[in-house]
């Protein structure tokens, strides 16, 4: 009797009570199961029942974290979902975005490297950009402070400073204000110009230095150098250029000197000598702007008498003036 009972027992215990696993080793060496399909298959044992699962319907018990497109993290062994972020996997774009700071400050990116090798050019950060089409303008780094450009690189290798300031590469002008027209710019070798490049009509430049305010400040100097020598050599003079004439009309007349402060070894007392620029009479030109300062070369005989005028035709140098009517001898 004692033997029949217990026999009962153990028929009416139900069978998930004592499941049975196949005697597989991995996952690849597990038996084809019924309907299910894919490369990976799971015992999974769920509400008390032992099958087989895929990879797929194994995700799904676990399931990610957060809002859909979120990224994923360790949360203490339990994935996470990471907030602020969104991942457009079309556009394969990557959106961040940072909680509202009231304390302490916590960057939004904050990385770590070291370099310990002299022999090598290292990179922190690097971007390459394949550039088929794009707006001249197109940044390939742009930071913004309530919507406002702070520091733009554009695709050009230019660089904008709160739209107001900054190296233009394509145009090689460095910018002072929010338009062109105060900047400095490459002329030509060894050549730097006030302003944007040359235009029909050009804008007027002015290079000045600090001034002083308040009550009877006095100015600062402004001190202009040529370039200085070694030893016996030659000090480089100092030349005040103008534009000259004869060119055709839309061609540009070429520079000519006006004045020239003579490099240190010529002295008038304690001041540098001043060469003024010479040219034949007939270069003089209409006179009528009274005050001009020149010099004539091809005076026919000697100079005239102090207030008289030039001849031409001779080879003698002479001091010119412009009273306002004539070149007369100073």
């Amino acid at each position: 009797m004692k033997s029949s009972l217990r026999l009962a027992l153990l028929t009416f215990v139900p069978l998930w009570a004592f499941p049975t696993f196949a005697a597989d080793s991995t996952v690849t060496a597990m038996p084809a199961a019924g309907a299910l399909t894919g490369p990976e298959l799971f015992y999974c044992i769920q509400g008390g029942v032992d099958s087989k699962c895929t990879a797929a319907q194994v995700q799904t018990f676990v399931g990610p974290a957060g809002a859909n497109l979120t990224l994923q993290y360790n949360n203490a062994g339990v994935l996470g979902g990471m907030s602020g972020t969104s991942w457009d996997d079309t556009n394969r774009s990557l959106t961040i975005t940072g909680a509202t700071l009231a304390g302490a400050s916590a960057p939004l990116i904050f990385g770590t490297q070291t370099w310990n090798n002299a022999a090598t050019t290292y990179e922190a950060f690097r971007l390459d950009v394949t550039d088929t089409a794009s707006g001249g303008s197109s940044s390939v780094l742009n930071f913004r402070v309530n919507a406002n450009v702070t520091h733009q690189f554009t695709k050009l290798g230019g660089i904008n400073i709160r739209n107001n300031y900054g190296f233009l590469q394509d145009t090689g002008l460095l910018r002072f204000g929010a338009s062109a027209d105060a900047s400095i710019g490459r002329n030509a070798a060894n050549s730097i110009r006030l302003g944007t490049a040359d235009a029909n009509p050009p804008a007027a430049q002015t290079f000045g230095v600090q001034s002083a305010t308040g009550s009877n400040i006095s100015g600062a100097n402004w001190t202009v150098r040529g370039s200085t020598s070694t030893g016996s050599g030659t000090a480089g003079d100092v030349l005040i250029q103008t534009g000259g004439t004869g060119a055709g009309a839309a061609v540009q007349n070429s520079f000519v000197t006006a004045l020239t402060v003579k490099g240190a070894t010529q002295h008038i007392i304690a001041a540098k000598s001043v060469q003024t620029t010479c040219t034949t009479v007939a270069g003089l030109g209409a006179a009528g702007t009274a005050g001009r300062n020149w010099c004539v070369t091809d005076q026919l005989t000697a100079c005239p008498i102090l207030g008289g005028t030039f001849t031409g035709g001779g080879t003698v140098v002479c001091k010119a003036f412009d009273d306002g009517t004539n070149w007369i001898l100073q």
